[in-house]
C-alpha cells in the first residue's frame, strides 16, 4: 500500500500513470480496511475487549469516508493529492498503533499457532476483496459500493467465497471458513 502511494507521487505530471497508481492504491486500502473489519476487529473484541476496537473502527470509518470522497476527485489534482496524503497519514498512524499495541496483545492471547493462523486468514480474506480489475467476488462492483456494503453482507459473501474455495481445492479455505464461523459464533455443520 505504501509502495503504491510512493509510485503515485513519483508519477506526478503523468496523468495516466497517476490514475493507474491511484486505482491500485485505493483498492489496496479498501482491501486492507475491509479485511481488518472482517477478521482483526472481531478477534480483538473477543480476546482484548470491545473498548480497544472502538477507536480502530472510528479510524477506519474516517478513512472509508475519505476514500468515498476520493472517488469523486481526479488523480493528480491538488485536492486529490491532499486527500490521499491525509488518508495515508491516518492509515500509517493506525497501522503503527495496531502493530505495536493491539497485535502483540492479540498474539500473546492467541499463541504462536493461533497468531500464524490469524495472519494466514487475514491474507486469505484480503484476497477475497477484489482488486478493482476483477470484482467478481462481491455483490458490489465499484469501490464506492463496496465501502458502504453492510458488514453482515460482507461476512456472508466471504463465507460463501470460502465455501466455494474449499470445494475447488484444499488451499486453506477450510481453515479460513472455520475461523470466520468461529468469530461469528456459528458451526460449520
Amino acid at each position: 500500500m505504501y509502495k503504491y502511494h510512493d509510485e503515485y507521487k513519483k508519477a506526478a505530471g503523468d496523468p495516466k500513470a497517476q490514475a493507474r497508481w491511484a486505482h491500485k492504491l485505493t483498492w489496496q486500502i479498501a482491501r486492507h480496511t475491509i479485511s481488518e473489519e472482517l477478521l482483526i476487529y472481531p478477534l480483538c473484541e473477543e480476546y482484548l475487549g470491545a473498548r480497544a476496537e472502538g477507536q480502530n473502527r472510528n479510524d477506519y470509518l474516517c478513512i472509508k469516508q475519505k476514500l468515498s470522497h476520493l472517488q469523486t476527485l481526479t488523480p493528480g489534482t491538488a485536492e486529490y493529492d491532499d486527500t490521499i496524503d491525509k488518508i495515508m497519514s491516518e492509515l500509517h498512524m493506525h497501522n503503527d498503533n495496531k502493530e505495536t499495541t493491539d497485535l502483540p496483545q492479540l498474539e500473546a492471547v492467541l499463541g504462536a499457532n493461533g497468531s500464524k493462523e490469524a495472519g494466514y486468514m487475514f491474507t486469505h480474506t484480503t484476497n477475497f476483496i477484489p482488486n478493482g480489475y476483477a470484482p467478481e467476488t462481491l455483490p458490489a462492483k465499484t469501490l464506492a459500493d463496496i465501502l458502504v456494503l453492510p458488514m453482515e453482507e460482507l461476512k456472508n459473501t466471504l463465507a460463501k467465497f470460502l465455501r466455494d474455495e474449499r470445494m475447488k481445492s484444499n488451499n486453506g479455505a477450510f481453515f479460513c471458513l472455520r475461523w470466520l464461523y468461529k468469530i461469528r459464533g456459528m458451526s460449520l455443520n
